[in-house]
């Protein structure tokens, strides 16, 4: 920079003022913090501070800012299409304000909740704050949209470090979205990063986070364990010869019930796997094949303070999954299509092509945590034919609840979690049947 003419203005791209740079999304997180703030945590938007360099001409860099180039302009930035800095209190007070009938559908089920604090799990009654979140980074199927990524969910075990179950293209932003610089300590600690199927949805974004960490660790960071299916080695192969991407593989077939079985050997791929397990404190990181593509797993960790995760991966309802989710304190399952009856008929709108595509329906994965016991069950990777909320039907119990982008969900908090359900349902009827918000609220 300082080889440029004096009176050169540099102007710094990967600095700005605060401004969200999804708006849209940043808007409809600010709705859902004014609900339930313990789930929905404000959007981080600051980055990195401006540097301070004497003697050079500086400028942040501003969404939608143009620079004109040619012809020559006495002044060549216009700042005609640039927004004001992003205000999530007055999208708040105005939701507040235009719509209170959501927030009393909000205190109607708090009253109402009493039996949700009911038969509460020992592990639950007994954690501390600092036990686990689980943070939903993207809960859509096949591509982003504008209020849902792909796939990503990262567990937060806190002084023990993190862990990434799928991580679909994006889930670098959301990280920093979610945690704004503090998503370098989160990736920096991360122990292990377990992938589900092959399909890009599910890792996209892992050589990201992977060169991410690599470059924060340097040239002697420790290989990042990484469980996957067998073709994703190859994957990952092409993308080292590329980029600098310290990481250990494991198939995820080593992984399973019958290869733990066998006992472990400490010379081979399972000793990393149960590194990393102790390290978290889990006394279980288990995976299991589920009915969608080839080497397509779901898996499932138990913890020595004694809650229980499943995830389905994406797949059909199968016996496999209610087994493994047997008891659990959250099963996480893939819920891409709804469940809504064609008229006049008993089959279900999109039944075909959730067989056709080995996915579930809403109320198919409500019968499947039904069926295993779970405590709750929280649904994801919906298709992106629901942007934001898809359609909550009559199988939904009161263990269940709908997954958004970068909801966090605290182990203590997890008994209040289906009240959530009447107030989203309120929310997202503003501006009628399509489901959008006031559009002077979601700005």
């Amino acid at each position: 920079m300082q080889g440029f003419p004096a009176g050169t203005t540099h102007i710094l791209a990967a600095v700005n003022k605060g401004s969200a740079m999804l708006e849209g999304s940043a808007a409809l997180q600010a709705q859902l913090n004014a609900l339930m703030p313990e789930f929905f945590p404000m959007h981080q938007h600051k980055f990195a501070p401006q540097p301070d360099l004497p003697g050079l001409k500086l400028l942040s860099g501003e969404n939608l800012m143009r620079i004109h180039l040619r012809p020559k302009r006495e002044e060549p930035l216009d700042y005609r299409e640039t927004r004001p800095v992003f205000d999530s209190d007055s999208i708040k007070s105005g939701l507040r304000q235009a719509h209170p009938q959501v927030f009393q559908a909000l205190e109607q089920a708090r009253e109402g909740s009493t039996s949700l604090r009911s038969n509460v799990p020992p592990c639950i009654a007994a954690a501390g704050r600092e036990e686990l979140e689980v943070v939903f980074l993207g809960t859509g199927a096949a591509l982003p949209s504008k209020y849902r990524n792909v796939t990503a969910t990262y567990l937060n075990f806190f002084g023990k470090g993190g862990m990434l179950l799928d991580c679909g293209e994006g889930s670098y932003g959301q990280l920093r979205r979610r945690y704004g610089t503090a998503a370098d300590d989160v990736i920096a600690r991360l122990r292990c990063i377990w992938i589900s199927h092959i399909h890009a949805d599910h890792h996209a974004g892992l050589s990201r986070v992977l060169a991410a960490r690599t470059a924060l660790l340097g040239a002697g960071a420790a290989p990042l364990l990484v469980i996957g299916p067998q073709p994703l080695r190859r994957v990952l192969a092409a993308v080292h010869r590329l980029e600098p991407m310290a990481f250990c593989f494991v198939e995820s077939s080593y992984t399973t019930a019958s290869a733990w079985s066998q006992g472990v050997d400490l010379a081979g791929p399972q000793a990393a796997v149960q590194t990393a397990r102790e390290a978290l404190g889990l006394v279980r990181l288990e995976s299991f094949p589920v009915q969608h593509c080839a080497h397509a797993y779901g898996c499932v960790l138990e913890s020595a303070a004694g809650w229980k995760l499943a995830l389905s991966g994406d797949t059909r309802p199968c016996p496999a999954v209610a087994e493994a989710a047997r008891d659990a304190t959250i099963l996480i399952h893939e819920a891409t299509f709804e469940s809504t009856r064609k008229e006049g008929l008993s089959e279900y709108e999109f039944e075909q092509e959730a067989l056709a595509k080995r996915h579930s329906m809403t109320h198919e994965a409500v019968q499947t945590g039904k069926q295993a016991g779970a405590y709750r069950t929280i649904l994801t990777h919906f298709s992106q034919r629901y942007p934001k909320i898809p359609v909550v039907d009559a199988s939904f119990l009161d263990s269940t609840c709908i997954a958004f982008d970068l909801m966090s969900v605290n182990l203590k908090d997890l008994p209040d979690l289906p009240r959530a359900i009447p107030a989203l349902q309120a929310l997202f009827q503003i501006g009628g049947d399509s489901g959008e918000p006031n559009a002077s609220i979601n700005a």
